[in-house]
């Protein structure tokens, strides 16, 4: 569905401007669905035959009310290179809720026990909260190692953005 479909401007669409004072422009974001829409609006800024035309970048971020959103820093993690003698070593990351109630997390990884996480149960983060968890990485062998991280989330949309 494209952005221009929820925008309505406080104007007709040709209307003289005046420079004083500052004439206002008003553009109303009314999707009616939860998702991320991006567009371009045209404002003619004058009729002059040089650069009387202006593209400005609409964007905006629809969410679910009464329900909790999640949204992560990455759709994965790089560990980096880790010492076999150090044992168990881990990463912090973060996990926005930008819901407006409370957000459950559950984690589970690949049956490998490379991976895994300090956080002992179901992480709950608050409306418009966020908490930071420690990934652990355990290595076994000298190498790359890779795996799989699953989160389960009361988040009714399932939309992950990083």
């Amino acid at each position: 569905m494209a952005l221009s479909a929820f925008l309505t401007r406080s104007a007709l669409s040709v209307f003289p401007l005046t420079m004083v004072p500052t004439p206002m422009l008003t553009v109303t974001f009314a999707p009616t669905t939860a998702g991320d829409y991006n567009t371009f609006e045209s404002v003619i800024l004058n009729n002059s035959s040089l650069n009387g035309l202006m593209l400005t970048a609409l964007t905006g971020t629809a969410y679910v009310p009464g329900n909790p959103d999640i949204l992560l820093p990455a759709t994965s993690v790089d560990f980096g290179a880790r010492y076999l003698q150090l044992g168990t070593q881990r990463v912090p990351f973060t996990i926005k809720n930008m819901g407006d109630t409370a957000l459950n997390v559950d984690f589970a990884f690949d049956p490998s026990n490379v991976f895994g996480t300090t956080q002992a149960g179901t992480l709950t983060v608050g409306a418009f909260d966020e908490a930071v968890v420690w990934l652990t990485v355990t290595p076994q062998a000298l190498g790359t190692t890779n795996g799989i991280m699953t989160l389960t989330t009361n988040s009714p949309d399932s939309l992950i953005r990083p």
